[in-house]
């Protein structure tokens, strides 16, 4: 592996060829950063550090990159950007900044956005007490307990949900059924009794709500969208049974036959057409 201690200009047309990771620094601040790229393949970043790159190009005179690393293979690359970033996490060096923490400064002076006080991520102020509660459910292994889900206590979500056994659906307070990006913004919720066991389809608040809140008692099985690849293989069937049928493909149309030159048509209009000029030609 080569180790290279270089400054090149963004705008050079001379880029390496091989991934790199390489190290941004803000000279307006001091702050550093660690991203990669697959080099000459696409140009393309590999890591989620559009918002200092779209900064680095639209002010590239406070902004110096060097590379720090380049090899041949990209999942190289990627393990050797990870085990930086954790290291420089590890030592909490105030000097370099999270990639995914990191936020173009126009963001960062916008009244409109909020910092997670746990992250440091900018998000609009209407969507913050939601991240913040799920931020801090991720972070801190302390604060997932048994009786919360996401930092949504026993109480909130029994307040915020209900279940009924007819449908077997969870709704809303609204009285909507949870689907796509409602709630907590996963997948669809749907739940299904089947004797003494509830199956719960790709939604962790769901599987969260049965445990905890309505069948403490039942044996509870979590089953993903894809059942062919999970362990719970042996459930297909009675998945397979509440999911909507495939369609049948379409009939092809038939296809209809000029008589004297025996070329096919999708609509007999067009076969009166043409068949009219084919038979003044073989008359001729």
């Amino acid at each position: 592996m080569s180790i290279y201690i270089q400054n090149f200009e963004l705008d050079s047309p001379i880029i390496p060829v091989d991934p790199y990771v390489y190290e941004i620094t803000d000279n307006t601040n001091g702050k550093k950063l660690i991203g990669s790229h697959n080099g000459a393949f696409g140009f393309k970043y590999i890591t989620s550090t559009g918002s200092i790159n779209r900064a680095v190009k639209a002010e590239p005179e406070n902004f110096e990159r060097k590379i720090l690393f380049q090899h041949h293979d990209l999942a190289v690359i990627r393990q050797i950007e990870y085990e930086l970033i954790k290291s420089l996490d590890a030592v909490n060096d105030d000097n370099y900044i999270n990639k995914r923490n990191y936020i173009h400064k126009d963001r960062m002076n916008n009244p409109k956005f909020k910092a997670c006080k746990h992250c440091g991520k900018k998000l609009r102020t209407q969507n913050i007490a939601a991240h913040e509660r799920s931020c801090l459910a991720r972070k801190n292994a302390e604060y997932v307990k048994e009786d919360t889900f996401y930092g949504y206590s026993y109480e909130q979500i029994s307040a915020m949900f209900s279940y009924d056994e007819e449908t077997g659906f969870i709704y809303n307070r609204k009285g909507k059924h949870l689907k796509a990006k409602d709630g907590f913004g996963y997948s669809k919720i749907s739940l299904r009794r089947d004797g003494k066991q509830y199956f719960v389809y790709g939604h962790r608040l769901a599987f969260f709500i049965m445990n905890k809140w309505i069948a403490p008692d039942v044996s509870i099985i979590h089953v993903d969208d894809d059942v062919t690849n999970n362990a719970y293989s042996n459930l297909s069937l009675s998945v397979a049974s509440t999911r909507p049928k495939i369609k049948p493909p379409r009939k092809i149309q038939d296809r209809f036959d000029c008589p004297h030159c025996k070329k096919d048509f999708a609509q007999s209009a067009f076969v009166r057409w043409h068949g009219d000029k084919c038979k003044a030609k073989s008359d001729v």
